[in-house]
């Protein structure tokens, strides 16, 4: 009989340990943390982390989502992100600024202040950051050569070859042409890339919508569910559907107000 007990108490504090663990890894919460060394000639810079890809507002109190010192070129960010987004890090001496995907990751930049832009980044989940550079591959060429078809329009136009400048200018409309169908190549072959998603919307210019429209049907069901989605929902509405006065914006794609609406 004192055998069985002793079993008995061995397989109950077996259970608890098992249940505290169990709870212990339901309630841990992923983070991100962003670190690594900007060098420059001062002893502490501010760095903010902002959403977005753009430049750090002047009431960038109310927009930054973190912050934290530069103390000997290091520092070290730890937050949580509800999604995956785009985001950018820039200092109080507004040196331009770097933006990069932020999932809660463990990411590493390297790099100087006074070019911040130029940074080197690095993730431990490196999928994101591989399809990032394979779109780059892709669409960069291509950008390089619009650059270069629109210089031409305008430099043409100012000093008065008005054919020229429309000849440049249908090139440029071609290139823009060919800039989409290299991006619907891209979103069809990583249907389930953030990078698919956030760039989905740079299709409407380029691609027809019934064509954006089955586009859309083949992204995965996670991209689907980001917040993101309510936007390019939006975008492959028939401008028709929205024009008609009495209608109502679909309860799908409406967003809730301050007030809850």
């Amino acid at each position: 009989m004192p055998f069985l007990i002793i079993l008995c108490c061995l397989a109950l504090t077996s259970t608890l340990f098992s249940q505290v663990e169990t709870d212990a890894t339901f309630f841990k919460q992923e983070q991100y943390t962003i670190k690594g060394v900007l060098k420059s000639d001062r002893d502490s810079v501010k760095l903010y982390l902002l959403p977005g890809g753009g430049s750090r507002h002047s009431d960038f109190q109310i927009y930054y989502v973190d912050s934290t010192w530069i103390v000997h070129d290091n520092f070290s960010l730890t937050g949580y992100v509800d999604e995956p987004g785009y985001y950018s890090i820039e200092t109080e001496l507004s040196k331009g600024w770097k933006s990069f995907f932020l999932e809660n990751d463990t990411y590493t930049i390297t790099g100087r202040l006074d070019s911040i832009w130029r940074s080197k980044i690095v993730a431990s989940n490196t999928t994101t950051l591989q399809e990032q550079r394979a779109y780059a591959l892709m669409l960069n060429p291509l950008i390089y050569e619009l650059n270069e078809m629109s210089d031409s329009t305008e430099v043409h136009y100012k000093l008065g070859n008005i054919e020229l400048s429309k000849f440049y200018g249908q090139m440029n409309q071609r290139m823009s042409k060919r800039m989409g169908l290299a991006s619907a190549d891209f979103i069809r072959y990583y249907p389930d890339s953030w990078v698919s998603l956030f760039n989905f919307k740079d299709l409407n210019d380029h691609i027809p919508l019934e064509s954006r429209r089955r586009l859309y049907e083949g992204l995965s069901d996670r991209l689907k569910s980001h917040s993101y989605n309510k936007d390019i929902l939006f975008s492959l509405r028939d401008s028709s559907e929205l024009m008609l006065v009495g209608n109502h914006i679909p309860s799908d794609l409406a967003y809730i107000d301050k007030s809850g609406n």
